[in-house]
């Protein structure tokens, strides 16, 4: 049990991919390790650090569990569903013309991808909880 990253439910968690599963048809895993390099600049004073993070395995093949799965399967799922015909020429090369929905589709979905991704490095996370409950209620990027 724990907290829903989205929905905020006390629910049991699912092991949610850090970078959608499907992608793995198009991006091959080559990689032994992921390397996180981390550079904060120095702002109003506070000296700034650069710091290097490696992880063992392919970073397609990481999950966190931090979503439940009415949402892991639910509108999250939908939300992957619909951006897929417009990511998958992308991803095999081919520059279609994008209409304004197909590039709303792609926006949420990457969205909803670096919301999931940052967590993986909690001291690196910039979306705020009430991003994270707009992403639910209105399936959509927040507006910042």
């Amino acid at each position: 049990m724990g907290i829903c990253l989205f929905c905020r439910q006390d629910r049991k968690l699912t092991g949610e991919h850090i970078i959608s599963e499907w992608i793995q048809n198009y991006v091959p895993r080559i990689h032994k390790q992921s390397v996180h390099h981390i550079d904060v600049p120095t702002v109003a004073g506070f000296p700034g650090r650069r710091s290097e993070r490696v992880k063992a395995g392919d970073p397609l093949s990481g999950k966190l569990k931090i979503v439940c799965a009415d949402c892991n399967n639910g509108w999250m799922s939908q939300i992957v569903e619909a951006a897929k015909p417009h990511l998958i020429p992308l991803l095999n090369g081919d520059w279609p013309r994008l209409s304004v929905a197909g590039g709303r589709r792609i926006a949420a979905w990457a969205a909803l991808s670096s919301m999931t991704w940052e967590r993986a490095d909690p001291p690196m996370i910039a979306t705020t909880p009430h991003e994270y409950v707009y992403m639910w209620k209105k399936h959509e990027p927040p507006p910042n």
